[in-house]
């Protein structure tokens, strides 16, 4: 068991909440909860030091207003000692992982690229910005749904916001230019991200009649001549 734990926040009923045992910092092992015959899995997120209390309740703020919207996790219970939250747990597979490990046909790669940017379209319909879009913040299942996860860059649209460094090369790849300068954020930063993943997601394409150049627009760097995801989900 956890020792002293105070619930600051919490969406289930002391009795509903379990407290497994976690010793390791980040993800924990999925919970489950029984519900009559059906059972909801869930998993505990614990700091990586108790001196990021406001970004992690952040992170569970923004996941209540989310609700679910792109396959987010529902925040249940947050803690104060030692400093995590519970939530929802959307599944094992990144689409990292399932890059690499499964056998993709083209269709499944199409089907992919469409959920990516429906899921990042009904996050964006809420309000907020992801801001660190990568293929290991997307989870997926083996009929091509999608969900993205990891909302502790995550921000209200038209928020001031800026990473540390200069980007560039030494820039994460999958983080739009304009986001290491302070500015109001955009969809567009986003869109930017989703053009990585799709880019990387149509290098294991092997039929397809020609590359689609909306992917290349989502990459500019000037933000005002990237596309909407609307716009690059009518030309993928």
């Amino acid at each position: 068991m956890y020792p002293t734990m105070l619930r600051v926040q919490t969406r289930e009923s002391p009795s509903q909440t379990k407290r497994a045992a976690y010793e390791t910092q980040g993800i924990g092992p999925p919970l489950r909860r029984e519900q009559g015959r059906t059972a909801t899995a869930r998993v505990l997120k614990v700091a990586i030091s108790e001196g990021r209390f406001m970004k992690f309740d952040k992170e569970f703020q923004i996941l209540g207003l989310l609700n679910g919207a792109g396959g987010a996790p529902l925040p249940l219970s947050f803690i104060e000692n030692p400093l995590s939250f519970i939530m929802t747990y959307k599944g094992p597979i990144t689409l990292h992982d399932a890059l690499h490990d499964w056998t993709w046909r083209d269709e499944d790669i199409l089907e992919i690229c469409l959920n990516v940017c429906r899921r990042v379209t009904e996050v964006h319909r809420k309000g907020i910005a992801h801001n660190d879009l990568k293929k290991d913040n997307v989870i997926v299942t083996p009929d091509n749904d999608v969900s993205i996860i990891d909302y502790g860059n995550g921000a209200r649209l038209g928020d001031c916001f800026c990473y540390a460094g200069s980007g560039g090369s030494g820039g994460c790849r999958w983080i739009a230019p304009e986001m290491y300068e302070r500015h109001p954020l955009t969809v567009k930063s986003d869109v930017y991200s989703v053009g990585v993943i799709l880019f990387d997601m149509y290098q294991r394409a092997k039929s397809f009649p020609e590359y689609p150049r909306v992917i290349d627009e989502a990459l500019h760097e000037d933000p005002d001549r990237r596309p909407s995801l609307e716009t690059v989900m009518q030309y993928l």
